[in-house]
């Protein structure tokens, strides 16, 4: 195994101020299933992903132990130690499949399955993730309603104002809508503007760490141009595939393009809701 990188020692004095919210996008993969579903579409799996041990009935597990997987590989050259490493798992519904069985059991009159225990699935799986790779710092699981690339930002901004945190795993996660998911998301839509679900299972992972050294005078480009390759295979709107996993999708597109045509260069995004992604030199 390699070595990883020493974390740069802080030193508020002689480190120059990072804007608010700003953050390096070290890594980032994304992850969708296989087959006609994903065809054209970025992340789209080779194969069927392998299944997690210990969760029988779930496709949400393996979706986001796999995306955690390839982005933490991918940022092998430039991660900390995973004692400084916070883990986020971002999602809206969470483990649907494994919810619907367990009510789907009760309304049938059946005995509670304690192999349905979805209440702990999130926190299980990213247990799992923080075993495999040596990430001990704090995990977070939340549910997001509305703005979900910016909540999910913000939560990783705020781990990244702790002392003993130094980079951040930011995983999104959703599985396809269920009839009880779709149910759910409409009533919300009619009280409130709600981003749409993703058609299809979709996970994306990104390492995310604030920039260091001195990031010049960055180019700038908007979202939807860093994930222009996206937008040309991926209606938006209603219809939009991606749903409110968009965002992240399109830093992962912004993060390949990059390394394509200048990977000595660095991808910074804001966290607070500004529609704006940097680009500076290393």
């Amino acid at each position: 195994m390699g070595r990883e990188a020493e974390a740069p020692r802080r030193d508020d004095a002689m480190e120059p101020a990072t804007p608010a919210g700003e953050l390096e996008v070290l890594a980032a993969e994304c992850l969708l299933p296989w087959g006609e579903a994903a065809e054209g579409l970025p992340g789209a799996a080779e194969r069927a992903l392998p299944p997690v041990p210990g969760f029988a009935m779930s496709r949400f597990t393996p979706l986001v132990v796999a995306a955690a997987r390839a982005a933490w590989k991918q940022g092998a050259r430039h991660r900390y130690g995973g004692h400084r490493t916070a883990i986020v798992l971002a999602t809206m519904f969470g483990d649907a499949m494994t919810a619907d069985q367990h009510t789907r059991r009760q309304f049938d009159g059946l005995p509670h399955n304690p192999l349905f225990f979805y209440e702990s699935v999130l926190s299980s799986c990213v247990g799992m993730i923080g075993i495999e790779h040596g990430i001990g710092g704090p995990i977070s699981c939340l549910s997001l309603r509305r703005d979900f690339t910016v909540e999910a930002l913000t939560a990783v901004d705020v781990l990244l104002d702790e002392e003993s945190i130094d980079q951040v795993l930011l995983i999104g996660a959703e599985l396809a809508p269920t009839p009880r998911t779709s149910a759910i998301h409409r009533g919300w839509a009619e009280e409130n503007p709600t981003e749409p679900l993703p058609q299809d299972d979709l996970a994306a992972a990104l390492l995310l760490r604030r920039p260091t050294g001195d990031p010049g005078r960055p180019e700038s480009l908007s979202t939807s141009q860093a994930a222009a390759h996206v937008d040309s295979v991926a209606a938006t709107g209603a219809d939009d595939p991606l749903g409110h996993l968009r965002g992240l999708v399109g830093l992962c597109a912004a993060l390949a393009q990059l390394r394509t045509t200048d990977p000595a260069r660095a991808l910074l995004v804001r966290s607070n809701g500004e529609d704006l992604v940097s680009i500076r030199d290393q």
